[in-house]
């Protein structure tokens, strides 16, 4: 009888031991930077949705590079979690993005040495070639950093490339006729390369020679024209004066125009003027007009933003004209 009962103990606890399977487990997957794929892109835009990740104009999601590390920081700092700019675990639970990866069985790997080979070497010496940054092939994100690729001359997308002159947001594709660069003056108009003149002074093509009607150099320098004398009497010009008025750019500050203008005093008669201004390249600033208003005035008109304009004078040659008879 106490046979019976252990054999029948025995196949009782059996089938047990039998039943014994290996289920699959899953495991959390942390994203971190160098990350790719669907689940970074689905986190992105939760991120740009709250307003924490803002990505470089022609940038698609997907990648997990810097800007998305410091967006993963920010909201962990929201929800106090430690700021690692990793989507761990805790990460993923408060954001509502679960990223999970079944774990595999371990193998026990194998290795088989190879057969030596006895080789004679023969010395290759390779080209040197300029240094790669991963950006030469008009890539969005560096092959080697995983940094946004920006412009050459540039280490943001705003400002002015330091190398070409150009935008850094790539507003801008190329230069004024005559210009390389935002910098000097065009080769072939005479104009300034950063957009801010539009024109010549009255009577000039160019910035070399004379005005035509003033009489005045064409670059800014101011010479006195000859009378031209007329029968019976002739007419002398006497007690010139030059005047330069300041342009003062704060007191135009939110103006996106306006006239400016200098007048001979005492009745003096005006023989020309000019002007010079000097603003923050990249601005905006045209010159719509240029030249005399009246036989004592000199004046111009000026298209904003005028608080770019940096410094600038406007100048004018005056002279009181004595008659005399022949």
């Amino acid at each position: 009888m106490f046979l019976s009962l252990a054999v029948l103990g025995l196949l009782v606890s059996f089938p047990f031991i039998t039943k014994a399977q290996t289920t699959s487990r899953s495991t959390t997957t942390v994203l971190s930077t160098g990350a790719e794929g669907a689940d970074v892109a689905k986190v992105q835009q939760i991120l740009i949705d709250k307003g924490l990740l803002i990505l470089p104009p022609n940038i698609t999601t997907g990648y997990y590079g810097n800007l998305t590390t410091d967006a993963v920081s920010k909201y962990q700092a929201q929800v106090n979690i430690p700021q690692t700019g990793v989507l761990d675990s805790a990460t993923q639970t408060a954001i509502g993005v679960k990223v999970t990866a079944t774990a595999a069985t371990p193998v026990t790997p194998t290795y088989t040495p190879p057969t030596p080979t006895v080789l004679t070497p023969t010395p290759v010496y390779p080209t040197p070639t300029p240094a790669d940054n991963g950006c030469s092939n008009g890539e969005i994100y560096s092959s080697t950093t995983g940094q946004a690729c920006f412009p050459p001359g540039c280490t943001s997308f705003s400002g002015y490339s330091q190398t070409t002159g150009l935008a850094c947001n790539g507003s801008q594709t190329s230069f004024p006729a005559g210009c390389t660069s935002n910098i000097g003056y065009s080769s072939t108009t005479g104009l300034a390369c950063n957009g801010s003149q539009s024109s010549f002074p009255a009577g000039c093509t160019s910035f070399s020679g004379y005005s035509s009607t003033t009489g005045l150099a064409c670059n800014g320098s101011v010479i006195t024209p000859t009378p031209t004398p007329t029968s019976g009497h002739h007419n002398e010009l006497v007690n010139f004066e030059w005047i330069s008025t300041p342009f003062v750019a704060s007191t135009f500050a939110g103006v996106e125009s306006a006239k400016v203008y200098s007048t001979c005093p005492n009745d003096k008669v005006l023989l020309g003027g000019g002007y010079s201004l000097y603003n923050n390249p990249g601005s905006q600033l045209r010159v719509s007009m240029n030249g005399p208003v009246s036989n004592n005035m000199y004046g111009f008109a000026v298209n904003g933003p005028l608080d770019s304009i940096t410094s600038g004078n406007i100048y004018i040659t005056c002279a009181d004209i004595m008659q005399e008879n022949n």
